[in-house]
């Protein structure tokens, strides 16, 4: 099975990401990817080290960037498919950071309007969320988008895999939006899960023993073998 991780946050994620561009990109060559998207927080600062990686390893590389956006649910990846849309990618990053202080962002959806004509867009829900708001951000993002928008379903192996994804087929059914599969990833291996959970601690000010519930609650976060995803 081919598979192609399009999700991932390295470590110029701030106290996000675990791993090093270059450690995902070997990573998934290992495991036989045929492509992976370096995509961080409102940033493209590890696309040099990702593209001397994939070059070396002869792995298929894209870049992009995720948001959060306070007027929609869920988060929003955008990937640049040619050099075009790396600009476009570039200026909207632009966007977000000079309206914040250093290290912050702010994305709004007017941000958006132009429509990234040469990128390729991603949104990922949060389970946890009411499903009522994900309707609205589909159909806003479908407006914007068109045929170039999809919906990626993380199976994460948190107790409730099955309703999730059928909430997000219903979704892309009713929006004709297509689903592709991601495990949202934030390491590249597993082994990284005790780092990644310093990172949260930190994010949130907060010792490890009274995070509880922040913390994730299993390693799934990263780039899994092909026959695991293509259960």
């Amino acid at each position: 099975m081919e598979f192609a991780e399009l999700i991932c946050r390295s470590h110029y994620s701030f106290l996000h990401g675990a791993s090093a561009p270059a450690e995902l990109i070997d990573r998934a060559h290992h495991l036989g990817y045929r492509a992976i998207a370096i995509t961080d927080e409102a940033s493209v600062a590890g696309a040099v080290q990702a593209h001397m990686a994939a070059k070396s390893l002869g792995i298929q590389l894209l870049i992009g960037a995720q948001f959060s956006c306070a007027d929609l649910a869920g988060r929003i990846v955008v990937i640049a498919m040619s050099r075009q849309g790396y600009a476009q990618l570039g200026w909207l990053i632009t966007q977000t950071r000079r309206r914040e202080i250093k290290g912050h962002y702010r994305l709004n959806v007017d941000d958006l309007q132009s429509g990234l004509p040469d990128c390729l867009v991603i949104w990922i829900g949060d389970s946890s969320d009411s499903p009522a708001r994900h309707y609205p951000a589909i159909q806003r993002l479908k407006e914007l988008f068109a045929d170039r928008l999809y919906i990626g379903c993380a199976l994460l192996l948190r107790g409730h895999d099955s309703a999730w994804r059928d909430h997000l087929q219903t979704l892309a059914a009713l929006h004709r939006v297509g689903l592709v599969a991601t495990s949202d990833v934030v390491m590249h291996r597993r082994s990284r899960k005790p780092l990644a959970d310093t990172l949260t601690a930190i994010r949130h000010g907060l010792p490890i023993a009274a995070c509880g519930k922040r913390f994730t609650p299993n390693a799934e976060q990263h780039l899994r073998n092909r026959l695991r995803l293509a259960r």
